[in-house]
Parts: C-alpha cells; structure tokens; sequence
C-alpha cells in the first residue's frame, strides 16, 4: 500500500500538508466555488465526509478529524504524495495496522475487537502514540496487516 519510491509532494505535520493542499486547490480553482467543491469531493469521498468537512479541514486551522477519519485523511494524503510527519514517525506495525483502516480494510470496531480493546478510541490512542501497547498486540497488528496487505 505504501509505496517508499513514489515522489513526495510535500513534508510536514498535518496541519502544514492541509495548508499546502489548500493553496494547491486555491491556486486552481475560485474558493467556495463549484470547480473547489469537485476538486475536494475525490478527499471527501475517501475519508466519507461531505465537502464542507474537507473545507472546514483546509481553511480552518485547527480544525482536523479524529479517529477512522483521521486515518483516512493520512493515507489519502499519502496516496497524493505528502509525507505527513505524524505518520512518519508511526511505528512500522502500527502505520501497516492503520492503513488497513484507513483503506477500509478494516474498521476500527473490527481493529478494536482483533486487538481485543473493549472501546475502539483505544486502537487509536495505541496507533498515534498516546497509549503503549503490549507485544502480542503489536504482532497481531503485523499479523494482520501480512494477511490484508494486498
């Protein structure tokens, strides 16, 4: 899924690549236009949001989802080539395991309910960083991933 080869866009935390992606679609098309509403709608699609979400995200500082969402945003990001650094500096299992999320491979009831966690904000809080986990997890997480990875 990821590809390490593929030219990289722009490098950044994920409010900087958002700001870069909306002078991007700002230097294309008018703002709040018709033309910037189909040039966001390929990102709201993706991340299964509506088009005035995607606008909150880029013109709106401080203004970014959380969760499936957040996953989703990251690999579509990707997919366009930005390199967001939040994800970069995600332990190899753990961006595998959150890839199968934000492809829709799995959900993250699905994910929560493999890693045996009884809420699924736990998954995230494991795949960003703000909650350890335990070694059998993280296989499960390799496992997981060797088994969706096509």
């Amino acid at each position: 899924m990821s590809d390490e080869n593929k030219k990289e866009l722009f490098r950044g935390h994920l409010e900087e690549c958002l700001r870069h992606l909306s002078i991007d679609i700002a230097s294309k098309t008018p703002k709040y236009s018709k033309e910037a509403g189909k040039a966001k709608q390929p990102l709201a699609d993706f991340c299964k949001v509506g088009v005035p979400t995607v606008t909150e995200w880029l013109y709106k500082a401080r203004s970014s989802p959380l969760g499936e969402v957040l996953i989703r945003l990251m690999c579509y990001l990707n997919i366009l080539g930005y390199k967001v650094i939040e994800w970069e500096r995600m332990p190899k299992a753990r961006q595998n395991f959150a890839e199968l999320i934000g492809y829709g491979l799995l959900s993250g009831r699905e994910a929560a309910a493999l890693l045996e966690y009884k809420k699924v904000p736990s998954v995230y809080l494991v795949l960003y960083g703000n909650q350890d986990t335990s070694e059998e997890k993280d296989q499960k997480m390799w496992d997981a991933w060797k088994e969706r990875k096509e």
